[in-house]
């Protein structure tokens, strides 16, 4: 009989990926948490199953027949129901491969200091247990897509970090919960092989998508602040503040742990921006037209036949891919060696005709 794994933040990156890799490899019943099944989009044959971390009582259905879990804890924000989770999950499954911190041990800011609490509480109650100690994460960036002016503006876009794609946690974690390699472990910290700062980063994505960086500018203090609100507790933010200034002074470690785990290299930053193009790219004639141009130019046709390629047909003839953003399709046509000329398409019919010159 197939075992159950039960995967929590299945709807997010890196659970997202455990719970897709988990369904190419088959073999076990793969269980997804949600707070909303009914909205949640899972694989075929992954069991979509109600409940909420910081509500135990919402816990029982889902943890039935389950013998192992990936946990994604909501750090910070679900701080008053771990001692109590915690060893209702440990009680259900033998084994619990838990998304981590790289600093958890060093418990010197507020999120650190709660993964280094969850791990305490995992060693206590959970037979078997892996720790992932995760550097940061690729898909942090995915709110940060080129300014059309041009100017970058962030918070410690100097910052040099070793950023780790979700899907190589991910697939750390899958070979945690089927071998027993890395059973009762913490890991090394899990980076990428590449150190970049913010504004090189920015600069991979720009020349992908064709907007050109003019300046990057970090924020001062206070909009760093108010950045830092929208997704750290109000209580939280200035302990966040100063442990980023702090860490932002020095480069982040390049470990190369992933390689020895899974035998191949992390992912490289490049790689990620284009699995993740449609995040990036303007849903605008303008903007749909520079990926484009620029993406053949660099000889990524497979990112624009993934992302951008849709099909469909027009009142008129138009020559050219049909491309697709956002809720809109674009066709395309060359007007000359250096101007496109991109149509907007809605219900069949050309609604709108932009050209513009390309870099």
């Amino acid at each position: 009989m197939n075992e159950t794994i039960l995967v929590t933040g299945a709807t997010g990156h890196t659970g997202g990926h455990v719970v897709r890799q988990l369904h190419e490899r088959g073999g076990v019943t793969i269980k997804a948490l949600t707070r909303d099944p009914a909205k949640a989009e899972f694989p075929e044959g992954v069991l979509a199953v109600k409940g909420d971390l910081s509500d135990p009582g919402s816990l029982d259905e889902a943890l039935e027949g389950v013998s192992k879990i990936f946990l994604v804890w909501p750090t910070m924000f679900a701080e008053r129901s771990p001692g109590v989770v915690i060893p209702k999950l440990a009680a259900r499954a033998r084994r619990i491969v838990y998304l981590s911190a790289g600093g958890a041990e060093a418990n010197d800011d507020p999120d650190n200091a709660s993964h280094g609490r969850i791990e305490q509480l995992i060693r206590q109650h959970a037979e078997e247990w892996t720790f992932l100690r995760s550097g940061g994460h690729m898909s942090n960036d995915l709110g940060s897509p080129v300014p059309a002016d041009g100017v970058v503006r962030g918070p410690f876009l100097s910052w040099a970090r070793s950023q780790i794609h979700p899907r190589d946690l991910a697939a750390v974690g899958v070979r945690a919960l089927l071998t027993d390699d890395l059973l009762n472990t913490a890991t090394p910290m899990l980076t990428g092989e590449e150190l970049m700062t913010g504004a090189e980063r920015i600069q991979v994505v720009a020349e992908l998508v064709g907007r050109p960086v003019k300046s990057v500018e970090e924020l001062a203090p206070e909009e760093a602040r108010e950045w830092f609100l929208a997704w750290v507790p109000p209580e939280d933010v200035d302990a966040v503040m100063a442990t980023m200034k702090e860490v932002a002074s020095r480069p982040e470690p390049v470990v190369l742990a992933v390689r020895e785990i899974l035998g191949r290299p992390a992912t490289p930053y490049r790689e990620w921006v284009l699995d993740h193009l449609p995040a990036f790219v303007e849903p605008t004639a303008e903007g749909v037209g520079l990926a484009f141009v620029s993406l053949v130019n660099r000889g990524e046709s497979a990112a624009v036949t993934r992302h951008l390629m849709t099909s469909g047909q027009v009142s008129g003839p138009v020559e050219g891919p049909y491309l697709r953003a956002g809720d809109d399709r674009f066709a395309v046509r060359f007007t000359a060696e250096s101007a496109v000329g991109l149509y907007t398409v809605r219900d069949g019919r050309i609604v709108a005709e932009e050209r513009f010159s390309t870099p």
